[in-house]
C-alpha cells in the first residue's frame, strides 16, 4: 500500500526501489502493486520495466483498465509499434458498449468503451499514420460529439498534422465546456508556442507548471517554453571536388554558412549575426565570398520578417542590405519574399572577375498536410555585369508510404532560367530547364523519448537541357545520418555524387555537407 502511495504522490524513485525491496523479500507481489511500480517505472521512462510489470500483474488475473491502458503506453514508449496497436484494438474490441445491462431501466453508456476507441484511433497518430488516425477520430467525432477525450486527441492530430489554427479551434471549443481540462490545456499551450502567440503561450505554460508540476505532458510543455527562450545556432557546412572544368562548380568547393540568434527580447524579437564563407577553384582563378552580417528578426502570429546589414570582410567589401518575410494566410497557404543589395546567389565562378548582384525572390507553399505540398517561386538576380538573371522553380511533394520506422517519400522539381547577358565570366546559358524527380527512403534506427537516430536514402534522375547544346540526363544518390541528441541538439552529416551536362560536358561532383542546430 506505500508503493501505491507514494506512486501516487509522484514519489517514482521510493515507488520503485521499495518494489524492488519487497519483490526480493517476497516474489509473490499483488498484481495491483506491481501495476503502481510499473507505472512509476514509465513515469521514469523505462517502459521495458514498466512492461514486464504490466504483463505479469495481467498474467495473475488483474483484469483493470489502469494495466491494459499501461501496457498499451509501454509498448508504445518501447517502440514495440505492433504489439501496441494490438494491445489497444484488443482492449476496444473487449471493452462492454453498455455497462448496467441487467434491466432495461439502468442500462447506460460505458464512458471507458468511448475511451477505448479514441485511444484506439489515435495510436494511429503515435506511430505516423496519421491520415489513418484522422479518418478514425473524426468519425469517432461524429458519433460522439461531446466525447471531450476524443475531440481532444482530434485536436492533437490537427496539430501534428501541420494544422495548428485547425488545432487551436478544438481546444478552444473544449475549454469552452471544461476551462480545467488539463490536456486540452497542454495541447493549445503548444499550439499556441507553434502560432508564435507568445504572450499567450508563455501565461499558459507558466500557469500549468505551478498546478500540475509532477505531470509529465506539463512538464514537456514548460520545457518546450524555456528551450524557446534560448539563444539558437545553425551551422551549415559542405565540402566537394567536381570532374569538370566548364560548369559553375568548381574543382573543388568549400562553403560554411552559420547564424548566431539572441534569446527572445520583448517576446516578437531575436538579433543575429549571420556568416557565410564560400570558396571554389575554376581555371580561370579561385572564386571566393566572405561576408559577415548582423540584423534582427522579428516574429508574430502568421508573420515572420527578418532584416539584415552586410559587408564582406575580403577584398571585396560591399556593403549590402537584406530583408525577408513570409505570412501564413492559414494552415495551408504560405506566402515569402525576400530582397538583397548584395547576394550570395552569384556563381563563384564570377567572383574572380569581380562579379557581384542583387537579387529579389518571391515564393507560395500550399502545404496540404505534412504528407503533400506544392512550392512555386521566381527570382531575379542583376549582376553587375549587365547580366540580369530570371529563374523559376517549382516542385511537389509527396508521401508514399509512412509509418514509425520506414517512410518513403516522392519529390518533383521543374527549374528554368533565362539570362540577359551572351558572353560572362560564369557559366551563364542562354536558356535552360531541368526536371527531376527524386525517391527519398527514412529508417528511423533508434528513439527513445527525445533521442532519435535516422538515415536517409535520396535517388534522383532528372533531365537537363541547355539552350544550344541539346539535353542530357543528370541523376544523383545521397545518404545522410540525422542524429537528434536531446529536443535542444540536431546534427546531420551526408554524402553524395551528383551527374550533371554543363555546356554539353558531363560533369561528376562528390559532395559531403553536416548541418547543426543547437540551442543553448
Amino acid at each position: 500500500d506505500r508503493i501505491v502511495l507514494l506512486r501516487n504522490r509522484y514519489r517514482m524513485r521510493e515507488a520503485v526501489q521499495l518494489h524492488d525491496e519487497l519483490a526480493k523479500a517476497d516474489p509473490a507481489v499483488p498484481a495491483y502493486v506491481q501495476i503502481a511500480a510499473a507505472d512509476a517505472w514509465l513515469y521514469l521512462e523505462a517502459p521495458e520495466k514498466a512492461r514486464d510489470l504490466y504483463d505479469a500483474a495481467i498474467a495473475q488475473g488483474d483484469s483493470t483498465n489502469a494495466a491494459k491502458y499501461g501496457l498499451f503506453y509501454a509498448y508504445n514508449d518501447a517502440e514495440q509499434h505492433q504489439p501496441a496497436i494490438d494491445q489497444i484494438d484488443r482492449m476496444a474490441a473487449e471493452m462492454p458498449q453498455k455497462i448496467r445491462a441487467y434491466s432495461p431501466l439502468t442500462i447506460a453508456d460505458n464512458s471507458d468503451y468511448a475511451s477505448a476507441v479514441a485511444t484506439a484511433a489515435a495510436a494511429r497518430g503515435y506511430q505516423d499514420r496519421l491520415g489513418d488516425a484522422q479518418v478514425r477520430l473524426e468519425g469517432f467525432r461524429d458519433q460522439a460529439p461531446w466525447n471531450m477525450e476524443g475531440r481532444e486527441k482530434l485536436a492533437g492530430l490537427y496539430a501534428a498534422r501541420g494544422w495548428p489554427r485547425k488545432a487551436e479551434q478544438d481546444y478552444q471549443w473544449i475549454l469552452a465546456a471544461e476551462p480545467r481540462n488539463r490536456s486540452a490545456r497542454t495541447g493549445h499551450a503548444d499550439t499556441l508556442r507553434e502560432l508564435r502567440d507568445w504572450r499567450p503561450a508563455e501565461r499558459e505554460a507558466l500557469a500549468l507548471e505551478e498546478e500540475y508540476p509532477e505531470d509529465r505532458q506539463v512538464q514537456r510543455v514548460a520545457r518546450l517554453w524555456r528551450i524557446h527562450e534560448m539563444r539558437e545556432l545553425r551551422v551549415e557546412a559542405g565540402t566537394g571536388s567536381s570532374s569538370g572544368s566548364g560548369g559553375p562548380i568548381g574543382s573543388r568547393e568549400h562553403q560554411i554558412e552559420s547564424w548566431l540568434f539572441s534569446a527572445p527580447f520583448k517576446y516578437d524579437w531575436r538579433a543575429f549575426l549571420h556568416q557565410y564563407d564560400a570558396s571554389a577553384t575554376f581555371p580561370n582563378g579561385d572564386g571566393h565570398r566572405r561576408r559577415l552580417g548582423a540584423g534582427a528578426e522579428y516574429r508574430v502570429r502568421d508573420w515572420r520578417a527578418s532584416a539584415e546589414v552586410s559587408a564582406g570582410y575580403d577584398d571585396d567589401t560591399d556593403v549590402g542590405l537584406s530583408v525577408a518575410g513570409d505570412w501564413w494566410m492559414n494552415d495551408y497557404w504560405n506566402f515569402e519574399a525576400a530582397a538583397e543589395t548584395s547576394t550570395n546567389d552569384i556563381p563563384l565562378q564570377g567572383r574572380p572577375s569581380g562579379v557581384h548582384g542583387k537579387s529579389l525572390r518571391l515564393g507560395a507553399t500550399y502545404r496540404v498536410s505534412e504528407s503533400r505540398r506544392f512550392s512555386a517561386g521566381v527570382q531575379t538576380i542583376d549582376f553587375s555585369d549587365g547580366n540580369r538573371r530570371v529563374i523559376l522553380n517549382a516542385s511537389a511533394f509527396q508521401r508514399l508510404i509512412t509509418g514509425p520506422v520506414f517512410k518513403l517519400d516522392g519529390a518533383l522539381g521543374l527549374y528554368t532560367s533565362q539570362n540577359s547577358l551572351g558572353n560572362a565570366a560564369y557559366f551563364n546559358p542562354e536558356s535552360d530547364f531541368s526536371a527531376d524527380l527524386t525517391l527519398i527512403g527514412e529508417q528511423r534506427l533508434w528513439r527513445r523519448y527525445d533521442r532519435s537516430f535516422v538515415h536517409r536514402l535520396y535517388l534522383t534522375a532528372g533531365t537537363y537541357q541547355q539552350q544550344n547544346f541539346g539535353s542530357g540526363e543528370a541523376a544523383g544518390i545521397r545518404y545522410e545520418h540525422e542524429w537528434n541528441l536531446d529536443d535542444r541538439f540536431m546534427i546531420l552529416y551526408g554524402a553524395q555524387r551528383t551527374t550533371h551536362p554543363y555546356d554539353g560536358v558531363r560533369e561528376f561532383m562528390n559532395y559531403y555537407n553536416a548541418v547543426l542546430n543547437w540551442k543553448f
